[in-house]
């Protein structure tokens, strides 16, 4: 997939002061429809429409107009942020148009949108975060100090924290409310948000009127899972500079391996690179380059998508944090992920980890951003999953279990994606009283990928897989599955939900396959986790 237009970020590395990361910045397209022109007595030729720019036109008429959920007062604005091809690789069949949201100037938090068309042009989706109306004052009650006074308290430890910016809050509210967006690292109270030691970096909405803390988005993915070595003979880019080696890929932008004690890239002087020694921070820097460059592969070859963020660049990586963890959008290393250790002190550098944590960069880098409790770390897991098919590594064969190589904490694998259940507090089925863990709650999102991958009885060595409903299932393959989950994470919008990622999916089905086969499968799937019918989701009629 390429991004064919994307709002552009900063990052800063080991940032002691924050800036604030949700600042919105319209990426202007460039893009015309194809005109012809006739001379006398012979015709010159007509270029076809670009269906970039069908996909454009036809995505900023819906939400300027009045199309569906995309209805809007005279006072909001929607600032298209990029366009995405989705569908099938190279083939420019599936667009998605994203769109942030503003009120009377003011960025609106939960007031995104995302437009599916086809090539021709024609509107296949709409979804809005919030059909909410807004209508607030924006000249707030409460300075801003105090705002960042009010936000500060939320962490039992900080270790700094951002210049406040007044928004409207839409997301987790009853009704919208005007607030101050303070950035704050630290440590944080709130449980939903543990990434280990509670390191965390958290944008906080304070209401401009109370002075209460209202809502907080987490900036920091975590995740944890096997440190195994992919063996010998592994090839990866590297660049030669005054002779000597850099660990940077120079097919794959902004992709290199840091030493994290350091903060330098790794280096050498024959290109020849680690050893078997699972504590030598080099040979977990090998793992990572290979994983990532298969990662790239994945998904430019599977899906169309150029790089992590679309437009052709990937994420950096450093390898030694001295904790049993790993992170993406760590404080040491904003926009890019960072690797500690096990409890015998082995770096978790594995596929299904080194896997996972990117694919949180790729949900930052999709509409809607990172999705949040309660399938974030479900997200990244079966990023995981699919780089290990992809890559089919014979030390590494492809499987569905997180961690099960090296003993994390002691206790062999940390989830399963086809039964995870069998780590205690780890559901099977959807309820609506999901764990608060992240970790947790990505049982029943994982469940159902398994079976839409691999069906309740595979004939290829993959485990049975029970249902909540008591439904034989046969799967569509993981490359397939991994194709509608793809497609519908171009349909995301902030503050996702299972409900909405059930939409979402059968949203992407729907548009993948006209026949509405994928559509009965990925339905199908969800029931078999307990997750139903939901209002507004798309019906199918081949």
């Amino acid at each position: 997939m390429r991004v064919l237009s994307s709002a552009s970020t900063h990052r800063k590395r080991r940032a002691v002061q924050l800036t604030a990361v949700t600042g919105l910045t319209a990426a202007l397209i460039a893009g015309t429809l194809a005109s012809s022109s006739f001379a006398t007595g012979s015709a010159a030729p007509i270029d076809a429409p670009d269906p970039t720019a069908l996909a454009i036109a036809s995505a900023d008429q819906a939400v300027n107009g009045t199309i569906g959920s995309l209805r809007k007062s005279t006072a909001e604005q929607f600032v298209r942020l990029g366009v995405f091809e989705g569908g099938q690789a190279d083939k420019q069949d599936l667009f998605y148009v994203s769109y942030n949201k503003t009120y009377q100037g003011l960025p609106v938090i939960g007031g995104d949108a995302v437009v599916s068309t086809d090539a021709a042009g024609k509107v296949l989706t709409t979804i809005a975060a919030s059909k909410a109306t807004i209508s607030v004052d924006t000249t707030p009650r409460l300075a801003a100090a105090r705002a960042t006074t009010a936000a500060r308290k939320a962490f039992t430890t900080v270790t700094g924290s951002g210049t406040p910016k007044l928004v409207v809050l839409v997301i987790g509210q009853p009704k919208p409310v005007l607030a101050w967006e303070v950035p704050v690292a630290g440590k944080a109270k709130h449980p939903a948000h543990d990434h280990g030691n509670n390191a965390s970096q958290e944008l906080v909405y304070v209401d401009a009127t109370t002075g209460k803390v209202a809502h907080s988005a987490e900036q920091t993915a975590s995740g944890t899972g096997t440190g195994i070595w992919n063996g010998s003979g592994l090839s990866f880019g590297t660049t030669l500079s005054g002779g000597t080696y850099r660990m940077t890929d120079p097919a794959r932008p902004s992709l290199s391996c840091i030493d994290y004690s350091t903060n330098a890239v790794m280096t050498d002087a024959d290109n020849v690179w680690g050893n078997t020694s699972k504590t030598n921070k080099v040979s977990g820097c090998v793992d990572v380059m290979y994983i990532a460059a298969g990662e790239w592969d994945l998904l430019k070859n599977w899906y169309g998508r150029n790089g992590l963020d679309g437009s052709g660049r990937w994420a950096d990586a450093e390898v030694g944090l001295p904790d049993v963890n790993a992170y993406w959008n760590h404080s040491s290393n904003i926009g890019g992920v960072v690797f500690g250790r096990n409890n015998q002190n082995y770096w978790i550098t594995g596929t299904d980890v080194v896997a996972h944590e990117y694919g949180h960069g790729l949900d930052a880098k999709t509409p809607g951003g990172i999705s949040g409790h309660p399938g974030q770390e479900s997200v990244a897991d079966i990023w995981g999953a699919l780089t290990e098919a992809y890559l089919n590594n014979a030390n590494d064969k492809p499987d569905y279990e997180v961690g099960e190589q090296i003993n994390l904490v002691g206790n062999g694998p940390i989830r399963y994606m086809y039964n995870p259940s069998r780590v205690s507090g780890h559901p099977n089925c959807y309820s609506t009283s999901l764990p608060s863990s992240v970790h947790a709650a990505a049982g029943p999102m994982n469940h159902w990928f398994y079976l839409l991958a691999e069906g309740t009885n595979p004939t290829n060595g993959q485990p049975v897989s029970p249902t909540c409903n008591s439904t034989t299932l046969t799967g569509i393959g993981i490359k397939e599955a991994g194709r509608i989950f793809y497609n519908a994470m171009l349909l995301k919008t902030s503050g996702m939900s299972y409900p909405k990622w059930r939409i979402a999916t059968l949203n992407a089905a729907k548009n993948l396959d006209a026949t509405c086969a994928k559509y009965n499968k990925v339905k199908a799937a969800w029931a078999a986790v307990n997750l139903g019918t939901q209002p507004g989701e798309p019906t199918c009629t081949p």
